[in-house]
């Protein structure tokens, strides 16, 4: 709602689009196949409800655990064609540390950033998490309008 943040004088450093969520059924176990279904769910709905065409960086809450990794690569290849070639993958857990259940707002954080300063790759960014117990989301964000 630009109009009313406009009105408020409010600075406007992204505009949320479609959340979409899944959930695999179980908490994961070592002794578990990763399937992916959840996420991969997620993932495709976000692209069938929302624009995707200007989505250049994917933030993904990788941490060095190796079912999410496995996770990530089944999800990215199945769901992910559409995006714009060379989108660059961003896990922020490199720089920061595994942030936790903070890890959506700090990339979300890092994605306004980027549009603020000039450094995202394109319009808009896609945030992806996945939790020990099963849940898994995907997120577009878009950078402001400019007037």
């Amino acid at each position: 709602h630009a109009a009313r943040a406009a009105a408020r004088q409010a600075k406007v450093h992204a505009r949320v689009g479609v959340v979409a969520e899944g959930d695999e059924g179980a908490p994961y176990r070592p002794d578990a196949a990763v399937g992916g279904k959840a996420l991969s769910h997620a993932l495709r709905a976000v692209q069938e409800f929302d624009d995707a065409s200007a989505c250049r960086d994917v933030f993904v809450d990788l941490t060095g655990e190796r079912w999410r990794f496995l996770e990530w690569a089944l999800a990215e290849t199945r769901c992910l064609s559409s995006l714009p070639y060379g989108y660059q993958l961003h896990h922020p857990a490199d720089c920061l540390g595994d942030t936790g259940a903070a890890c959506g707002a700090t990339m979300a954080v890092l994605a306004m950033r980027a549009f603020e300063r000039n450094y995202a790759n394109g319009a808009s960014a896609l945030l992806v998490t996945s939790s020990d117990a099963g849940e898994r989301a995907a997120m577009l964000i878009h950078a402001p309008e400019r007037h």
